[in-house]
């Protein structure tokens, strides 16, 4: 797993919570390549890529992944895709 840094002097805020399991409808964050999902490492909360969508970083709303995602952009400066899990 690769662990992704933010820029110098840029942080992310509001880091979600792991999901509830209950809740159907759940979004991830794909890496522009397609590869990979981003996901948050339990151990030190930085975000990684990950390979698996289960262990990917899961949002109940379309809305707040796509929050996330302009946020992972405007740190990170990478690109990321919002998916629906099924």
């Amino acid at each position: 797993m690769q662990t992704i840094m933010p820029r110098a002097g840029r942080e992310l805020k509001h880091l979600p919570r792991v999901p509830d399991p209950d809740i159907r409808e759940r979004y991830a964050l794909r890496t522009s390549d397609g590869r990979d999902f981003l996901g948050v490492n339990s151990s030190d909360a930085h975000i990684e890529r990950v390979s698996d969508s289960e262990n990917a970083w899961q949002f109940h709303t379309h809305e707040r992944a796509v929050e996330a995602a302009i946020a992972i952009n405007e740190v990170f400066e990478e690109a990321v895709d919002v998916v629906r899990l099924h």
